[in-house]
């Protein structure tokens, strides 16, 4: 009868273990259902330790029982935690899921120990902010049209050169820049410093709320902060053709030297570049003066 007992206070224990894991790894992180099949799995696993220490004093079973449930849901936090840092998803342990009334298409997810901002959510640039200082509101928190962590000066800025012409430098970047998503290829005229991209796609197409314009200007400023000797930049549509020169950006564009002040001034380079893209007056005016129809 006591080995019977202890089978099947096992049992409990490891399905209580694989529930738990299984349904952190198979059910989507957005859905609650994750998170609440798991600590019913802890608490079916928590059964099972119960029974082994059955003959324990009560205050010793209590104090186990207690310690093994609060050391399971925290393993369950951890991995949680290293699921939305590594593979970028929403948290399953978060407490309020709310879809921004100033920003259309952000979500944010509030977890125990740390917020989770979901940007662009649904499409082809959605990116998540991890703010584990919770420093950041729904109002302040960095909001880009584009995939902030592939097209953000982080990322882009281990692609800055002194030349145009090396093609894997410079491929790596375009295809870190928006638009890329759309696919593209390039060309490169050495004598001339000129580089020209060839999108595939139709620019009126995709040019919902002045993506487009935001784009290529967003694409214009980083490439000439970026690769210190172009002078032209020709950037193709099935639509339309655009060309953007460096003096004018250097000329025209507000604070260009100091997004590139001592090289590349990250702090600068989100404040003068970053955050204003999505001042639509802004980039209407800018657009206007940077650009030429060919």
């Amino acid at each position: 009868m006591l080995e019977k007992n202890k089978l099947i206070s096992w049992i409990l224990i490891v399905v209580g273990i694989l529930m738990a894991f299984t349904a952190m790894s198979t059910i989507p992180s957005d859905s609650s259902w994750g998170s609440i099949y798991s600590v019913l799995g802890g608490m079916i696993s928590v059964i099972g330790v119960s029974r082994l220490t059955r003959k324990w004093s009560y205050a010793k079973r209590v104090l186990c029982n207690f310690g093994y449930f609060a050391i399971f849901v925290a393993v369950l936090f951890v991995l949680d935690f290293v699921s939305v840092v590594s593979m970028k998803q929403a948290p399953r342990f978060s407490y309020l899921k709310t879809y921004s009334s100033e920003i259309s298409n952000m979500i944010e997810y509030k977890a125990p120990f740390y917020n989770v901002y979901r940007i662009n959510y649904d499409t082809k640039n959605e990116y998540y902010i991890i703010d584990t200082k919770k420093e950041y509101t729904s109002k302040t928190v960095p909001v880009v049209p584009f995939n902030r962590e592939k097209s953000g000066i982080d990322n882009i800025i281990k692609y800055k050169n002194k030349y145009v012409g090396n093609n894997s430098n410079d491929g790596n970047l375009l295809n870190s820049l928006p638009l890329s998503e759309y696919g593209l290829i390039f060309e490169i005229d050495s004598e001339k410093l000129e580089l020209t991209v060839d999108y595939h796609i139709t620019d009126w197409y995709i040019n919902d709320d002045l993506y487009v314009e935001r784009a290529l200007i967003y694409n214009s400023v980083s490439i000439f902060s970026l690769i210190d000797n172009v002078q032209v930049i020709h950037y193709n549509f099935t639509g339309k053709s655009y060309q953007v020169d460096r003096e004018m950006v250097e000329e025209i564009y507000p604070n260009y030297s100091k997004i590139n002040d001592s090289g590349i001034n990250k702090d600068n380079f989100n404040k003068y570049l970053e955050q204003k893209i999505n001042d639509d007056e802004f980039v209407k005016e800018m657009f206007e003066k940077l650009f030429v129809n060919n």
